[in-house]
């Protein structure tokens, strides 16, 4: 009895999932974490959340920036924290400047202001708050502490700028100068790099052998969309975006999340189609692609997230020529023949919690889509 309760758990998860992903990749990165350094007998590191996370340009006027500076082996957060914080988008600064916390989670208001006319955008940005009296240049502001729910009335500096004004990957990169007290300064900086992301939508319209105009929107997490064509001889479509590929750049990025929108109606993009995705010119994984034809009743929704290994393969596969290409060029191809899709688990033990020698496969049509009854077929491996 408890086996067959398991599998059947197991089996409803499973069949969930289809309803939770769209939602789950329905936004860019909202928060990163650096990777942890040595300091004294603690490995410290620091985290930046946007709130709200799910960001796109013009829907909001301002976004609350969170950075928490903690040791990660204890989960305790550093009190009496300087900051220099820099905000940069394309390789192009947008703010650099001192701040100061007491409890070690520095929370700034960002309100982002378009039209800057300067030549660098670093000079349009203002910045809202009071010097600390034991740490000097670092922006403070006296009050409520903030929290997850109080963001409307705590105590926070502010950032005035061309920040978060433009869709895509912004380049938070923080310096700890001084930390558990405003004067001690760290002989040697502890620097971190987090990367959050702006989403933008971009309306285009592809036109069809037969004239029928197309509309499609890209929603891109990470630069401005350029050079968008769509190729009548295999219906794909193609696109391309600035991306730096040299190794260490490449390294830091977690995902590139681009996100293609097409109406069920055009044929060639109709619900249960299966797709190939490729970058540069060469094929990505298909768990790199996904196809989500539940958010929308009349669009299909096919997402792009190709992560850090997926670029790193890119890279090795064109060598040293890429690395310096600056361009990142996508394509998108429905395949012709509808293909089936699965998932694979094995069962456990009850008693013990173990693994045991049975696994179970389950698959199903692709064609299949929103509200439909939906056959699956199960297969049971004897290990």
């Amino acid at each position: 009895m408890h086996n067959k309760f398991f599998l059947l758990v197991a089996i409803a998860g499973i069949f969930t999932i289809p309803a939770i992903i769209p939602d789950a990749f329905a936004h860019g990165l909202g928060g990163d974490q650096a990777e942890p350094l040595s300091f004294g007998d603690m490995e410290v590191t620091v985290r930046t959340d946007l709130s709200p996370s799910d960001i796109t340009i013009g829907d909001v006027d301002d976004v609350n920036m969170k950075i928490r500076f903690f040791d990660t082996l204890t989960d305790t957060t550093l009190e009496k924290v300087t900051y220099r914080i820099e905000v940069w988008r394309s390789g192009e600064l947008l703010a650099r400047n001192l701040f100061y916390d007491m409890d070690g989670r520095l929370d700034v208001e960002i309100r982002p202001k378009a039209d800057c006319a300067k030549d660098e955008l670093w000079k349009c940005t203002i910045y809202g708050g009071s010097e600390h009296v034991s740490a000097p240049g670092a922006l403070a502001v006296q009050g409520e502490a903030c929290n997850d729910n109080n963001l409307d009335t705590c105590a926070r500096p502010t950032i005035t700028g061309p920040i978060f004004d433009k869709g895509g990957l912004y380049n938070i990169r923080i310096d700890i100068e001084a930390a558990t007290g405003p004067k001690i300064v760290l002989a040697n900086l502890l620097s971190y790099d987090t990367f959050v992301s702006i989403a933008q939508e971009q309306d285009f319209v592809i036109q069809t052998a037969n004239a029928e105009e197309i509309p499609i929107v890209v929603k891109t997490y990470y630069d401005e969309v350029k050079n968008f064509e769509f190729d009548q001889n295999d219906n794909s479509i193609n696109f391309d975006m600035p991306f730096d590929w040299s190794p260490d750049y490449v390294d830091l990025v977690q995902v590139v999340h681009e996100e293609v929108r097409v109406p069920k109606s055009f044929v060639p993009y109709a619900e249960g189609k299966q797709f190939k995705g490729y970058v540069n010119g060469v094929e990505i994984d298909q768990r790199a692609l996904l196809n989500d034809p539940y958010s929308y009743d009349d669009t299909n929704v096919i997402h792009f997230l190709v992560t850090k290994n997926e670029l790193q393969k890119i890279n090795d596969s064109l060598g040293p020529e890429n690395h310096d290409s600056g361009i990142m060029e996508l394509k998108l191809l429905p395949l012709e023949e509808t293909s089936k899709s699965s998932t694979e688990f094995y069962l456990v033990d009850t008693t013990n919690y173990e693994k045991v020698p049975t696994t179970v496969n389950i698959s199903w049509d692709g064609k299949y889509g929103a509200n439909q009854e939906i056959p699956f077929e199960f297969t049971f491996f004897d290990d």
